[in-house]
């Protein structure tokens, strides 16, 4: 066993323990954080740390001591299939199942649910201790949503206590339309016939942008996507999660043939769902699948198993106070580069909000500047506000690319602060202690690694979650 490895193990164990006992001995901190009108996925998001899993698919590369010190802190399993449980409990770790037809009858049973498919998952829940969650469908069809309405229904009043997600189909997916209505069937209603139908607790979404040549990566949908997630789950007052790329297909011609996610890249995803709100992270996928995954064919772990470890380090860290929070607005802070000798404008996706004077003002935030000039080189800056009406920010260096680690695509910005304003907090992701940073003349510089972001706080208050 690998040094690193060790590290990883044993510095795992450690952060997950620190972390589990401030929840469970001290875990709401402010007024109005857990009450009885509060929703259920609130509530669950808040009674734990933050949620880190991945896809386990294949029980013979599945070793759950290899998976925990991915600092992952439950698992997804796939299917029913009784060692991947058997493997779970013997490490200790929580287990979410999959509550899909398909998986308990095969592909002929795709559209039953009876007592057949309810006594084999009390079975599961019953003969292995640990299950905290269903995640009820992955990618429901149109006309799959009723069929999953009712299982999310008999699972949560089998068991009161448990979460229920769903995984909803990304837009553009022909799939989830099923036979459109003669009106058009558009993206925002299938969302919110999930959300209206299957009622889950948690909204989850999957997108995989890290695409090979000629297609290219399809960043701007991304957080394009990330948008319509968050209002949809704003509007139905839920939480929301997303799968994060970890794999590359070998497909040919076919716009499924994605490449191998860098470093910065699998940050850029991380942190910028955490700066759209997401609340809970799963990793697709674990198992070895497609032409890379996180590990290898033999079960090792390949160099994206480290990069996640890492950065679920820094999610656990931050997760803290994001727990506790609720996303307000998202922008764009566009960075400049040189095109024929004259200095121009990044471009901006489509659908992306651009940064514009005073959107930070509540926030301690005049203006922000990216120092230097590139294509890429620009920021997303995310919004929020706690139950006590406290507003923090978080800043993201959106550069990034194939091959790259996060150290060769690290930017400064240049923050400047709201008159009367000369200190910042930021909650460390390295450490998870509050750091205070002092202006000059009114500015901070802050330099972060490539796609990597940070949560700041001008408040006086203490940050959610912490016990200050």
């Amino acid at each position: 066993m690998s040094k690193i490895f060790i590290w990883l193990y044993l510095s795992s164990l450690l952060l997950i323990a620190c972390l589990s006992a401030c929840v469970n001995s001290e875990p709401f901190t402010n007024k109005g954080m857990l009450d009885d009108h509060m929703k259920r996925g609130y509530q669950w998001i808040r009674s734990r740390p933050f949620t880190l899993t991945s896809l386990v698919l294949k029980h013979e590369t599945y070793d759950a001591n290899v998976y925990s010190a991915c600092n992952l802190n439950a698992a997804l399993l796939w299917k029913p299939e009784i060692e991947l449980f058997k493997e779970t409990v013997r490490a200790g770790l929580p287990w979410h199942g999959h509550a899909k037809s398909r998986r308990f009858y095969g592909n002929e049973g795709a559209d039953r649910f009876d007592e057949e498919m309810q006594s084999h998952m009390k079975q599961l829940v019953n003969d292995y201790p640990g299950c905290e969650a269903w995640l009820v469908w992955d990618e429901p069809e149109r006309e799959e949503i009723k069929l999953a309405g009712q299982i999310a229904k008999w699972v949560r009043e089998t068991w009161p206590n448990m979460l229920v997600y769903t995984d909803a189909n990304p837009g553009g997916h022909e799939e989830f339309r099923g036979e459109e209505p003669e009106n058009g069937y558009y993206y925002t209603q299938y969302l919110r016939d999930i959300t209206e139908t299957i009622k889950p607790d948690v909204l989850m979404v999957d997108f995989y942008p890290f695409f090979k040549e000629p297609w290219g990566d399809r960043i701007p949908y991304f957080r394009f996507l990330c948008e319509q997630i968050r209002n949809a789950a704003l509007e139905a007052d839920v939480p929301y999660w997303m799968f994060i790329q970890a794999y590359s297909e070998d497909t040919v011609g076919n716009t499924n043939n994605r490449r191998y996610p860098s470093e910065s890249d699998l940050r850029l995803q991380v942190f910028t769902t955490l700066a759209y709100g997401f609340t809970g992270l799963s990793y697709f996928i674990y198992s070895p699948a497609f032409e890379r995954s996180i590990l290898n064919e033999d079960g090792s772990p390949t160099r994206l198993y480290y990069d996640i470890a890492r950065v679920n380090t820094e999610v656990l860290n931050i997760g803290q106070t994001l727990r506790f929070l609720r996303s307000t607005g998202v922008q764009i802070v566009a960075g400049h580069h040189t095109a024929n000798g004259t200095m121009t404008n990044n471009k901006p996706g489509a659908h992306d909000i651009l940064w514009e004077p005073g959107a930070g003002l509540d926030y301690g935030i005049q203006h922000i500047e990216v120092t230097e000039h590139g294509p890429g080189r620009d920021a997303l800056i995310g919004f929020f506000e706690d139950d006590d009406n406290q507003n923090y920010f978080m800043l993201v260096n959106l550069w990034h690319g194939p091959g790259a680690p996060a150290s060769d695509k690290t930017t400064t910005f240049k923050i400047h602060l709201t008159p009367g304003i000369n200190q910042i907090k930021r909650l460390s992701r390295e450490t998870g202690q509050v750091d205070i940073l002092n202006a000059t003349d009114g500015v901070i510089f802050v330099t972060l690694p490539g796609g990597t972001g940070d949560l700041f706080k001008c408040n006086a208050g203490a940050f959610a979650g912490l016990s200050q």
